[in-house]
């Protein structure tokens, strides 16, 4: 038989390795959103689009919901990542 530690130690490798693909996925979504910025300033636009991160949250709440996700636990995800590219935008 074997431990807890023994027994567990493949399910937290594997969410060792999904946290390296989502963190992966992280750094592609603020390099658009930076080139996103670029674009946004050439074209004298505010780098904060309430409008298109209200649409962006309906959206992953919606795929959440069908997914058998928490639709508000992934908005606030979502919240979080887009502020994190705000935040990267602002630099820009």
């Amino acid at each position: 038989m074997m431990t807890y530690e023994e027994e567990i130690k493949g399910y937290r490798d594997e969410i060792n390795r999904l946290n390296e693909e989502i963190l992966v996925k992280l750094k592609d979504r603020v390099a658009v959103a930076k080139a996103i910025a670029e674009l946004k300033r050439r074209h004298g636009k505010p780098v904060r689009d309430k409008v298109r991160e209200r649409v962006v949250l309906d959206q992953v709440k919606a795929y959440a919901l069908s997914s058998g996700l928490d639709p508000e636990g992934v908005e606030r995800a979502f919240q979080a990542i887009i502020d994190l590219c705000v935040e990267a935008e602002e630099k820009v």
